[in-house]
């Protein structure tokens, strides 16, 4: 299983501070999922356990409820821990 190593994150600069963390955290959740292969890319297209991504709406995307709900319970603990 083809797995990357190497990963660019950008976010726009005139976020607030608050949305900019949380997009971070966001995409570092993303992160997560390539690096342990639940998010993938097959013939071009990205899969969720081996199934398109395409398959549901965004908003019922499972790697993309995951990174939302995720985002929320680290954010909250960075909050509490600045």
């Amino acid at each position: 299983m083809n797995r990357p190593r190497k990963f660019l994150i950008e976010i726009q600069s005139n976020l607030s501070r608050e949305e900019y963390i949380q997009t971070l955290i966001h995409e570092l959740i993303h992160v997560k999922q390539w690096v342990e292969g639940s998010l993938t890319v097959k013939h071009g297209k990205m899969c969720w356990h081996k199934e398109l991504a395409s398959n549901w709406d965004y908003e019922n995307q499972p790697h993309e409820i995951e990174a939302y709900t995720k985002e929320k319970e680290l954010y909250k603990l960075y909050c509490a821990s600045h």
